[in-house]
């Protein structure tokens, strides 16, 4: 099996059901929202790499948007496929696998 979706309305005891199903079975949950959320509490990653000290940089344990995504969405954008894959991949350990 490749995943499970937990829908639920206005999310009604979605945070006590997912917590049971990783209990019981140990799934890894990801929580889209909650990514972007942490995302957006740190700084872009900018486009190049810049010398250390000159622009702050994301922390690379945590989720981030990169620059251009960040402006995107500061535009009034939604946040694309892309970007919601990247930072799963991200949480899951598996980002290498989006460059194959």
């Amino acid at each position: 099996t490749l995943g499970f979706v937990l829908l639920s309305p206005a999310s009604f005891r979605q945070a006590a059901l997912v917590q049971r199903l990783q209990d019981v079975y140990g799934f890894d949950v990801v929580d889209p929202l909650r990514l972007l959320q942490q995302a957006l509490k740190q700084p872009p990653m900018p486009e190049e790499i810049p010398e250390e000290g000159t622009v702050p940089v994301p922390l690379e344990t945590e989720p981030y948007l990169l620059a251009s995504e960040y402006q995107e969405l500061r535009a009034g954008k939604a946040v694309s496929t892309a970007t919601f894959l990247r930072l799963i991949a991200k949480q899951l350990g598996i980002e290498k696998n989006l460059t194959l």
